[in-house]
């Protein structure tokens, strides 16, 4: 459950605008982290669509 509301924000572009100017935040992904994902990317792709292929299959 959230807390109490404290403060009503009545100009949001400026609300907004602000959170932005709060700053960024940088990310470090090694190289076999990304080659992990895109891996198990593949591995997803490659087994919806044999799957699909298999229900087509089934259908005629």
């Amino acid at each position: 459950m959230m807390g109490k509301v404290k403060h009503k924000i009545n100009n949001w572009k400026q609300y907004n605008q602000a959170l932005v100017n709060l700053g960024s935040m940088t990310f470090w992904i090694n190289d076999a982290a990304i080659k992990a994902w895109l891996c198990q990317s593949i591995t997803v792709i490659i087994t919806v669509n044999l799957y699909l292929s298999i229900l087509r299959l089934k259908r005629h």
